[in-house]
């Protein structure tokens, strides 16, 4: 070997240790490059190599020495950034909050241009907000939007302030600062996301026409944001909520084509589509886009989509006896929404056919498997309560409206059930 290349042998030698988990022999390794050859390309990784070690084995305060070192002797170098960012996830990793917060800000001042800005702005945010100082957040997010103005680094701090807040749950709050940052916000990518989170949290305190518009906007604007598939698919359903079946098989093609390198998208999108069609009264022509993705008979989570439009063709058709397996076994195998609606749509089947008792029983699973979808719940208690109404039971049917009205009162559900209510009391 060439003495030249020494040194990169020692680099590649030295990541090899850290990719097995030796941390002693990586640090060594590094160490001896930077003392060996002062002058090598490969220091300045090296060094940062160094810190992110110390930082991996919760030595913070020798990582943040290691960090500095190359700040210090290396501060144009586009590692630097990178590691004051490091700096700052150190002190917040051990507890302090105010030394992360003012190496987080220096990532956003001394490089507003690098690519650790968003992650720098977002440290802030927590790091405020874990620690209970949320008015201190806003305080110091706006004097350095203010400082930074005409800068992506600006533009960072503002949409990752209402970020935070939509993660903490202070949906209102958040709702306000997207809606100040899509009055001002250039950057496409930031613009797209808060659209979408603005939507997000109008669907869910039941105001559909703005969610809708803001959906719209995602589709329409940003077709190629990350954010187009679950913006396409959540506003054809709505469209198709609304009978706009027109619409929202426009909506569906358009998605089916943009998501056609994705098998599960663009399952979601023809299932979409299918249901468009549904109501269109097309049926045959539904039941043809399914089961050209159903022609192996194999349930898949690729066609998990298009074998409960299959089944839901079916019960238009009241052909149970192919809807029942289908949805029966897509209730236990999917784990996702779409597991969800099937057991919706069995229980619900079966209270029609007045088997009350047993799509009971179906809609009580709802609960145990499917936790975490809100809206099947309601529907599913809902649906249940009706059923004990039709088994001549009101206690239990008070019973369970009550809990669709405390539990899920933003609900389109719960104003049927409160209907229900006034009747039976």
């Amino acid at each position: 070997m060439s003495a030249e290349g020494d040194d990169y042998a020692l680099y590649q030698i030295g990541h090899a240790y850290s990719n097995s988990g030796d941390a002693f022999e990586a640090i060594s390794t590094f160490r001896q490059l930077i003392e060996d050859y002062p002058t090598s390309e490969w220091r300045e990784e090296s060094q940062y190599s160094l810190g992110y070690l110390y930082f991996l084995n919760e030595e913070y305060e020798q990582a943040i020495k290691e960090y500095r070192s190359l700040i210090t002797t290396f501060p144009r170098n586009p590692l630097a950034a990178k590691a004051q960012y490091g700096v700052g996830d150190s002190f917040f990793n051990s507890g302090n909050i105010t030394e992360a917060v003012s190496s987080y800000q220096l990532v956003l001042t001394q490089y507003p241009n690098s690519p650790f800005v968003a992650d720098a702005a977002a440290g802030i945010q927590f790091a405020l907000m874990a620690a209970g100082q949320d008015k201190r957040a806003n305080t110091i997010v706006d004097s350095l939007a203010t400082v930074l103005s005409g800068t992506p680094a600006a533009e960072q701090l503002k949409y990752r302030q209402a970020e935070a807040k939509y993660q903490s749950g202070r949906v209102k709050d958040a709702l306000s600062d997207f809606e100040i940052f899509i009055s001002s916000g250039k950057d496409a990518v930031l613009l797209a996301n808060a659209h979408f989170y603005a939507a997000e949290i109008q669907k869910t305190q039941n105001r559909l026409a703005q969610a809708e518009q803001h959906y719209k906007i995602v589709v329409q604007t940003y077709p190629s944001s990350e954010r187009y598939p679950e913006a396409a698919n959540t506003l054809g359903h709505l469209l198709l909520d609304q009978n706009n079946s027109t619409e929202a098989e426009d909506v569906f093609q358009q998605m089916e084509s943009k998501t056609a390198s994705n098998p599960r998208d663009f399952a979601r999108a023809r299932y979409g589509r299918s249901l468009a069609l549904i109501q269109l009264s097309r049926l045959n022509e539904a039941e043809r886009i399914l089961q050209s993705l159903t022609s192996d008979k194999q349930m898949s989570e690729a066609n998990f989509p298009a074998f409960l439009g299959l089944a839901q063709i079916a019960l238009k058709k009241e052909d149970y006896a192919t809807a029942d397996p289908l949805l029966g076994a897509l209730s236990t195998s999917a784990r996702d929404e779409i597991g969800a609606e099937a057991l919706y749509l069995l229980g619900l089947s079966q209270i029609t056919r007045s088997q009350y008792d047993l799509g009971i029983e179906t809609l009580g699973r709802m609960s145990a498997l499917f936790s975490g979808y809100s809206s099947w719940l309601a529907k599913s208690y809902l649906e249940q309560g009706k059923a004990f109404e039709a088994l001549g039971n009101p206690g239990q049917a008070i019973r369970i409206y009550d809990i669709v009205v405390s539990m899920y009162p933003d609900s389109p559900s719960s104003k049927t059930a409160k209907a229900r209510l006034d009747d039976l009391r």
